[in-house]
């Protein structure tokens, strides 16, 4: 359920069917920006949920920016490694309660105090915060950790330490970069579950068909983090809950033929599967790159080369346990 708290206006969305009144709701609230909710943003409110029980607080919330606060002080076009539904929905998996987005033009130029007490604790109950140790908020971003405490006591505050995976601090930005090189293993090892995008099949060019490997066709979300073009061996899931193994190509399906529309998309064999799917939602996750997009020289040496795809993934999938 999604309710309003305006001047400015705030958008919550709680978990479930049930709302709340937070101004007479004791909460503790994780602090950051969640683009892609990895294993960092995860220990954030986990750190949230041992603080709840410790200071006897009711519900733990979230508290994040619609958009990207980096890209828009730099006027660039940001991208994101999830959908804002998407977000909303791991952050409640990960044990948030309620999640708040505010607008970063509306609240830019509070101050950093104003925000810990005229937002956080008057309008959202908060009792208690968990944020990372690199975060920073309020105007020109003078608010910290230290300042948390020094609003709302030691007790009541966590800073979360920087977490690495390999000697490699875990964030957003390190998510996008391994996407973009390809090395989509690592990436997912950062997220804690595998890159995915989710979205209506659309009609494509049916070239496959003709090759005995029908595929299913997806353009990506718009802004979706740049993901390096090449066959990736996927999973492909749907709402009845069924799954397949997959071969996605991600790129401008060069294949053999003139005339393509240069747009990036996704255009995924299903293995195993038969029927039709055109305008069925179908989330593809990215679970291993097997090799670079190409031009085939002709209809043979494309089937065979989807014929190799496919054995690989076959094989990773076995060797994997996936």
């Amino acid at each position: 359920m999604k309710t309003d708290i305006t001047e400015p206006k705030l958008e919550v969305t709680f978990r479930g069917k049930i709302d709340h009144d937070l101004t007479k709701t004791r909460t503790v609230i994780a602090l950051g920006t969640f683009d892609g909710v990895h294993i960092a943003h995860k220990r954030l409110i986990e750190e949230a949920n041992r603080l709840k029980e410790k200071i006897g607080a009711e519900l733990v919330g979230v508290w994040c920016f619609e958009e990207s606060p980096g890209a828009i002080i730099n006027g660039i076009l940001p991208t994101v490694l999830t959908t804002k539904d998407e977000r909303i929905d791991l952050l409640f998996t990960c044990g948030a309660d309620f999640v708040v987005m505010g607008r970063f033009e509306e609240l830019r130029h509070i101050g950093a105090k104003e925000f810990i007490n005229g937002i956080l604790v008057t309008r959202l109950g908060c009792v208690g915060t968990v944020c990372g140790y690199d975060h920073h908020f309020g105007y020109l971003g003078l608010g910290d950790a230290a300042l948390l405490e020094a609003e709302l006591g030691k007790e009541n505050t966590v800073t979360v330490p920087e977490i690495k995976l390999s000697g490699e601090t875990v964030g957003s930005s390190a998510v996008r970069k391994h996407l973009a090189q390809g090395e989509v293993e690592i990436a997912n090892a950062m997220l804690g579950r595998p890159i995915s995008v989710s979205v209506p099949v659309s009609e494509g060019k049916k070239l496959g068909r003709r090759l005995g490997f029908p595929t299913a066709n997806q353009l990506f979300p718009e802004n979706f983090a740049p993901m390096k073009n090449g066959v990736y061996a996927t999973r492909c899931s749907f709402d009845d809950g069924s799954s397949y193994m997959g071969v996605s190509n991600v790129g401008i399906r060069p294949s053999i033929e003139s005339g393509d529309d240069h747009k990036k998309n996704c255009e995924t064999y299903i293995i195993d599967f038969s029927g039709e799917l055109y305008g069925r939602k179908m989330k593809v996750e990215f679970c291993a790159y097997l090799r670079e997009e190409k031009k085939f020289s002709s209809l043979e040496e494309l089937t065979s080369a989807i014929e190799r795809d496919r054995d690989r993934t076959v094989e990773f999938f076995k060797n994997n346990n996936v």
